[in-house]
């Protein structure tokens, strides 16, 4: 059935291959480099999480299907398979105070300014904001990458 959908998906000649979860997969940085610097990790995952929290919850803001799946992945590589960070120490250092800037005035004003940052960052590391053309390769790339480093 999935093969059916995305033949058919492709016949239609759509510019954005995506499978059934909706999530576009992209090539991913090395985040080794970064890995190394325990201050630039932390700023870093500091960073990726409010620009997803912000850009999910910010009135007009948003992120392309290709910049979510970059930001989201690169965490997770950076915090699991890099520093081999546990939930806990995820949620308590980076997801609440993440969410508790949505309670500051004003912070929605610095989305744009905090995605424009982290983007090029990513990209530098090998990242894009391109779709992989083989979305189903893709995603079976991922799945496996993501089985050996999250816990």
């Amino acid at each position: 059935m999935r093969h059916s959908l995305l033949a058919l998906l492709f016949s239609l000649n759509l510019t954005a291959p995506v499978l059934a979860d909706g999530k576009i997969y992209v090539p991913l940085p090395d985040m080794s480099a970064i890995g190394r610097d325990p201050v630039a990790a932390d700023r870093l995952l500091r960073d990726l999480y409010s620009a997803l929290v912000l850009s999910q919850n910010c009135p007009g803001a948003s992120l392309t299907g290709e910049a979510h799946s970059l930001i989201s992945d690169s965490f997770d590589l950076l915090a699991y398979g890099e520093l081999k960070l546990s939930t806990d120490v995820i949620i308590s250092r980076y997801e609440k105070p993440a969410f508790d800037l949505m309670d500051q005035p004003g912070v929605c004003d610095n989305e744009a300014v905090l995605k424009a940052g982290v983007l090029p960052v990513l990209q530098q590391a090998g990242g894009s904001l391109t779709a992989l053309p083989d979305q189903e390769r893709g995603y079976q790339n991922w799945r496996a990458l993501m089985d050996q480093i999250t816990p």
